[in-house]
């Protein structure tokens, strides 16, 4: 496949490529993905986006995500509101009707709320252990890093582990995220979030996503 038309779009400044694959197949090797994710001599994106044709009749799209290394990965809500608004602004789907995508694991929907705000069902999060290893997934505790830390665990379709810190300016985001990606709990390695709680509505996060390193979103 060769590009002749992408869009560069970001849902909080994680940022993305949107490439429409409908009428020609992706198949990509991951060397020309890497080439193409790098900031400096390509393009530069956290995920690649892939907009393909329907699986089945249950369904109004494929999507498929590949991070900055190359690797395809499951599932990104930030990703999923730029691929509806992609949709939208390029009149592939109507507006007044919510978009059902096929992800490599299940399925999603997208709608837009209002103007370029758009939503996503991202299903009810999953708390069933990732491997034998982990005690209890609201309550895991971990030292990577040299730190002493208690993750909670969950799935959204991707493997996440939270930690809550008292700020996230000073939060070992770098040290702390990449040690995760490769220790023994997280054989697929991690998204991992480090939250500060500043009160019972609002908290401040941020991301170390697997593949990508630390995002802006």
């Amino acid at each position: 496949m060769s590009i002749r038309t992408f869009s560069k779009m970001h849902g909080l400044g994680n940022d993305f490529i949107v490439l429409n694959a409908l009428h020609e197949p992706f198949d990509w090797p991951r060397e020309k993905i890497l080439a193409l994710a790098d900031r400096h001599s390509g393009i530069g994106f956290d995920q690649l986006l892939i907009i393909e044709p329907a699986p089945d009749a249950a369904h109004d799209f494929a999507y498929r995500i590949y991070n900055a290394d190359g690797g395809e990965v499951e599932h990104c809500g930030n990703g999923a509101r730029c691929f509806g608004k992609y949709l939208h602004d390029h009149g592939l789907h109507p507006l007044d009707r919510p978009v059902r995508v096929a992800i490599k694991r299940g399925s999603i929907a997208i709608a837009r709320d209002s103007g370029d705000n758009y939503r996503v069902d991202m299903g009810v999060p999953d708390f069933t252990p990732f491997t034998a290893a982990q005690s209890d997934c609201l309550y895991q505790p971990v030292n990577v890093a040299g730190v002493n830390l208690q993750l909670g665990i969950v799935s959204m379709g991707n493997p996440h582990a939270v930690c809550v810190v008292d700020d996230v300016a000073t939060a070992p985001v770098a040290a702390v995220g990449a040690a995760l990606q490769t220790h023994p709990l997280f054989p697929a390695a991690v998204n991992v979030g480090f939250m500060q709680i500043r009160d019972r509505r609002h908290i401040r996060l941020r991301v170390y996503e697997r593949g990508a390193g630390e995002t802006q979103a």
